[in-house]
């Protein structure tokens, strides 16, 4: 019935008859089965095929094929991905669903959705059970069915005429076609929740009341019966009811005074749940579970116009592009439509704009109240969308000529082939899902956990473990968000229990816990437990409990600090915790300083006393979700910073430097005051004594394996090097895997000192320093057998030459080749070329500006213009500084150019005393050249601090002519 009225589909054929079959059918079309390919789409385009085809059945075999093909897409590795949190909530409703009231309670109190869908999954659960393949086979059944009805609700927008039957079924195919094989609606249609039976509803909805306008009666009824069944599906159906009055109003009074009493009727039989509707409301809005904020609404239309391409929307690179375009498309598509000047098809096709246009109209609008938003919110948009675009661009194109059906034809095949075969390779690799696994994660957790732990669900979402078996271990959830207080009640309350271990599962982090609290609290009191393998979307850590002190809300740092980082924010104290081998984790405390809008994020390095960075890692502020307003000025948040300690670090001394980067203003944020020591723009927290108990070396990980055994039955196992290119000055970072001998090798006393240089080609030592084997720890102390690593930084004389070099390692005169090292040095040169403008300014002790060179000579608007600086070093230095030539008219910078000196080949740490340095900075002059004076500043800083040029400036002027 659904196919067409008073027609259905013949059985199917034996194969014995299929080939006599295929030749009646297409002699009956006139096409010859020896019929060359290149005739096959004149004839698919010539008008008498589609009219046979009309007149036979060839387009129920089409939709037939379609909805096959539609069915296999979605059925294909159904059960591949695991089910997501949202599935597993639908299961868990659908047991309350025994219980009407209980179900009803459940609802109100944790879902914003009615109760329809619930209660058929509760029914086809009982039929099909409860696999995750049977779970998600009754949203495979609403997507398959969703195909023959919007191929039905084309042939209804173009009845009543005999002359646009062929068209009916041009357009209802395609878009029958791009319904079964997109990509988004396919993803729906293999999800356990309720998107794709509201689409359904809203299609067959609109579908009746098409009918209903068109020949009145029953269908008024069946278009109020299947308005309500929306309802109590998806609250999305509310978006509708706008669209279906303008319809209405648009088919005069005889259609619209029956609509007014069918969707009367259907918002009467919708009264009862009114109730609860508003008691969820109600919850939303006294508990969000976003964040306050507000969301643009061009980001609807992006995203709906990168839907037709994708599972997701929103993934597209250049969507502010593609937003645009389908815009002009739907322009085009509207004027395809006036130019059939055919009223009563204008007015039915204007429904199906309407069933797409206002609910987006009314999302974009909702959003900018409302700043939560996914592409999914739109789906009942999705096949009025598809029909309107095939309606349009048929109608537009079909009916001018042979060359506009050859472009609509192509422009379909190629839509239904792309959005096919993008569907089928998504599902093949388990991608038309939310990509999250707690399947893995269960699975894992059952092995690990025992009675005596405990599971802390971090967003509270239990409904996972109640599909999937986690053990026996006892589940508790905890919505962190910026409530503090009853967190900690929560996690107290816990440790009373003295639980051997505590399994934190986090999901959502940034919406859940946001200041990362639970995590922060649980590592002062424990241990973390290696957990192997990773579950997507699901992040697992495990505390071997040590300490069961309760939470103090409001701590005082064990280091107490006092920095202000501009008027941003302050850090006022740290706690270290050194109970984690293999890591070091810093709790910094910070105080936010004044209200905005702003990204900050916190660096930790740590660094020994030459200032190189053996480790550092970032944490922000706050999380991109946990907006500026849920951090008020004065209120401290504490931020922990998880730095992994390489396996190659020695026990020793190290310094922990702090700074803030500005992710909008891309630089990082002057110290202004400081009770600590301070470097440019970070800040000193501490000399840090690590242990070898703090130092996690696990397995031998170098990736440069040697078997050398040397004296003492010292043997080297590998090495590991930072770069085989370096320039003279700069820090080069090896690490050595050493072995101690056995009892039975041990004849000699282990040596306690390597050596380690560079050998020229011509087989001369260029350079060879002595280092420690390892700070503090003897080697004649190692047990036997024992493994251990060793970090040497070696720091390369400035006064060395370009060329190769040979990296060795050696002890006792016993040399081993490592390998080569390049070092792509200039030859240096001691004097000034000719021809330079003289300057003279003396930068802190590091150097001297000894003249400077301007290419062209005059400037001119828009032309760029080069500078080349001649240094002339007086001083060695191990900090890399930058150099900075602005460009000043009157006094004010136009135009700039920054960086390290020569483009990067000439850092000053490589920079020989006595010789001449020639620095080239190419500046961009502006077009809007003003009149007047110009000069070029240079200075030279690091980390925004610059060395001095006299006992008042930091800078020189540098004269140039106009």
């Amino acid at each position: 019935m659904i196919l067409r009225q008073g027609c259905a589909c013949p059985p199917l054929l034996p194969p014995a008859s299929a080939s006599l079959t295929m030749r009646f059918h297409l002699e009956r079309f006139k096409l010859r089965p020896s019929a060359s390919k290149h005739a096959l789409l004149p004839a698919l385009l010539s008008p008498g095929f589609w009219g046979r085809v009309v007149k036979g059945r060839g387009a129920e075999y089409g939709l037939l094929i379609i909805i096959l093909l539609g069915f296999g897409v979605r059925i294909f590795a159904l059960d591949k991905p695991s089910l997501w949190l949202d599935e597993t909530f639908s299961f868990s409703l659908s047991n309350m669903a025994y219980s009407f009231r209980a179900l009803v309670d459940v609802l109100v109190r944790d879902d914003l959705h009615p109760f329809l869908y619930y209660l058929i999954l509760y029914g086809h659960r009982l039929l099909a059970g409860d696999s995750e393949f049977s779970l998600r086979f009754l949203s495979v059944l609403f997507g398959v069915l969703l195909i023959p009805t919007t191929y039905t609700i084309a042939r209804e927008l173009l009845s009543g005429r005999a002359s646009a039957r062929q068209i009916s079924i041009i357009i209802g195919l395609t878009s029958a076609a791009l319904v079964a094989f997109s990509p988004f609606l396919v993803r729906y249609s293999r999800e356990v929740r309720s998107y794709m039976l509201i689409a359904l509803l809203i299609a067959l909805a609109m579908l009746a009341l098409l009918r209903a306008v068109r020949l009145g009666g029953r269908w008024w009824i069946v278009y109020a019966a299947l308005f309500t069944l929306s309802w109590y599906t998806h609250y999305f159906s509310i978006f509708l009811l706008p669209a279906f009055f303008f319809y209405s109003v648009l088919m005069g009074r005889r259609a619209f005074l029956p609509w007014l009493g069918a969707t009367g009727l259907s918002i009467g039989l919708f009264l009862p749940w009114v109730g609860p509707m508003l008691w969820q409301m109600r919850r939303l809005i006294v508990a969000p579970d976003f964040f306050p904020g507000q969301l643009s609404p061009w980001k609807v239309i992006e995203d709906l116009a990168q839907i037709l391409l994708t599972e997701q929307g929103g993934e597209i690179v250049g969507a502010q592009f593609v937003a645009p375009l389908l815009l002009v498309v739907i322009g085009l598509v509207t004027g395809g439509l006036i130019l059939l000047r055919r009223d009563d098809v204008v007015k039915r096709a204007t429904l199906v704009f309407l069933a797409w246009i206002v609910p987006v109209a009314l999302t974009a609008v909702a959003v900018t109240y409302i700043p939560k938003f996914a592409p999914r919110y739109m789906i009942t948009a999705i096949a009025p969308l598809i029909l309107s675009l095939t309606l349009g661009l048929c109608l537009l194109l079909w009916r001018w000529s042979r060359i506009g059906r050859t472009i609509y034809a192509i422009a379909a095949i190629v839509a239904m082939v792309l959005s096919l075969g993008q569907t089928v390779y998504a599902a093949a690799r388990g991608e038309l899902a939310e990509g999250d696994d707690p399947r893995s994660l269960a699975r894992f957790l059952k092995e690990r956990t025992g009675p005596d732990d405990v599971l802390l669900l971090v967003k509270d979402a239990p409904h996972i473990f109640q599909y999937y078996d986690a053990g026996p271990a006892r589940i508790i959830g905890l919505n962190v968000m910026t409530d503090l207080t009853h967190s900690a009640q929560v996690i107290n309350q816990l440790l009373a229990e003295h639980p051997r271990h505590i399994w934190l599962i986090l999901w959502q982090q940034a919406w859940a816990d946001p200041g990362d609290f639970a995590a922060t609290e649980l590592l002062r009191r424990g241990r973390t437990i290696t957990v192997t393998g990773s579950f997507a979307g699901y992040k697992a850590w495990g505390f071997e409990m040590l300490d069961y002190s309760p939470i103090v809300l409001q701590p005082t740092p064990q280091v107490l600090l006092d920095a202000d980082f501009g008027d941003v924010a302050s850090v006022v104290g740290y706690d270290v915790i050194d109970h984690d081998p293999g890591w070091l984790h810093v709790i910094s405390y910070w105080r936010r300083n004044r209200p905005g809008p702003g990204r900050y994020i916190a660096t930790l390095t740590l660094e020994d006393e030459y200032g190189y960075s053996y480790a550092s890692a970032t944490q922000p502020l706050a999380t991109w979700n946990y907006l500026p307003s849920a951090w008020p000025p004065g209120e401290a948040v504490r931020v922990r910073i998880d730095v992994p300690l390489p396996p190659y670090l020695s026990p020793r001394t190290y310094r922990v430097w702090l700074s803030l980067w500005d992710a909008k203003a891309k630089g990082y944020v002057p110290i202004t005051r400081a009770t600590a020591p301070v470097q440019g723009r970070r800040v000193q927290l501490a000399d840090l004594p690590l242990t070898r108990a703090q130092l996690d070396t696990g397995a031998l990980a170098i990736p440069h394996r040697t078997e050398h055994t040397f004296a003492g039955g010292l043997r080297l196992l590998g090495y590991d090097l930072n770069r085989t290119e370096a320039l003279p000055g700069d820090p080069l970072l090896l690490a050595l895997g050493w072995q101690a001998a056995s009892d039975t090798q041990r004849m000699f006393t282990p040596p306690e000192a390597i050596h380690i240089g560079l050998r020229a080609a011509d087989g001369r030592v260029a350079y060879s320093s002595e280092y420690p084997l390892l700070d503090g720890e003897p080697a004649a102390e190692w047990a036997a057998g024992e493994i251990r690593l060793g970090a040497y930084l070696l720091l390369l004389p400035v006064e060395l030459e370009g060329g190769r070099y040979t990296l060795e390692v050696g002890i006792a005169g016993d040399w081993l080749k490592l390998r080569d090292v390049n070092i792509p040095m200039e030859p240096r040169r001691f004097d000034l070329p000719p021809d330079v403008r003289p300057a003279d300014a003396r930068f802190g002790g590091l150097a001297r500006l000894a003249g400077y060179r301007l290419e062209p000579e005059a400037l001119a608007p828009g032309r760029p213009l080069t500078v080349t600086l001649y240094w002339r070093v007086e001083g060695s230095t191990r900090e890399s500084y930058h150099v900075t030539a602005q460009l000043m008219a009157n006094g004010e910078k136009i135009a700039q150019h920054d960086g390290i000196p020569a483009g990067g080949t000439r850092p000053t740490t490589s920079w020989l005393p006595g010789e001449v340095v020639a620095d080239v900075h190419p500046i961009v002059v502006p077009t809007d050249l003003p009149q007047g004076q110009y000069a070029i500043l240079v200075a030279v800083y690091q980390d925004g601090e610059r060395l001095p040029v006299g006992p008042d400036t930091d800078f020189v002027l540098l004269p140039i002519s106009p």
